[in-house]
């Protein structure tokens, strides 16, 4: 089971890690990043956990580069070197993060994720994409009803009630990153 994001020390540079837990104990997943300075979180299993999608944040420049990898579990504990998705979802010169993955009622994988592409309403867009052919398609924004001017982030989708949470900085609530929930046909 995985454990919350931590965050480690690298010679005084902090980063996070995905780590997992079994009883009372961490250890340090075995997927590491292409660089020791990125960031690493956000995970997501598919449905029979033999996939596993998260997120790759370089710092440059106080700009977050982020991209959507998966590794595939190779064993107890050994999984597959980070795997990039395409540029149909890690767009050139945008960051593409929070992925959450879900199967729908034909047995589709369905990828949710935030970006900041072209296309959108605002800053982080939620945006969703189906896999076909062991890929997934040209994403498809969420809408004017989910995304607004502001962030909209963290995708978490419950296929059997149909309801989408995220949270975001740009819908009228309490301040910061509220979480939201809407209904949808998806």
């Amino acid at each position: 089971r995985l454990a919350n994001e931590m965050v480690v020390a690298i010679d005084t540079l902090f980063v996070n890690r995905m780590f997992e837990m079994e009883g009372e104990s961490f250890s340090k997943l075995g997927i590491e990043p292409p660089d020791v300075t990125h960031n690493i979180g956000s995970p997501s299993w598919n449905r029979d956990s033999t996939r596993l999608y998260y997120t790759i944040c370089s710092q440059f420049e106080n700009q977050n580069n982020c991209a959507i990898y998966y590794s595939e579990k190779r064993g107890a504990n050994a999984w597959s070197d980070p795997i990039k998705l395409g540029e149909t979802i890690n767009s050139p010169a945008y960051s593409s993060k929070h992925p959450f993955v879900t199967t729908n009622d034909d047995g589709e994988e369905i990828l949710f994720f935030s970006s900041n592409r072209k296309g959108g309403f605002g800053g982080m867009d939620l945006w969703v994409s189906k896999m076909a052919q062991g890929n997934f398609m040209i994403p498809s924004n969420l809408g004017k009803q989910i995304n607004s001017k502001g962030d909209e982030v963290t995708p978490n989708f419950d296929p059997y009630s149909g309801i989408l949470f995220f949270s975001s900085n740009g819908h009228a609530g309490l301040g910061q990153m509220d979480v939201l929930m809407v209904r949808t046909n998806l």
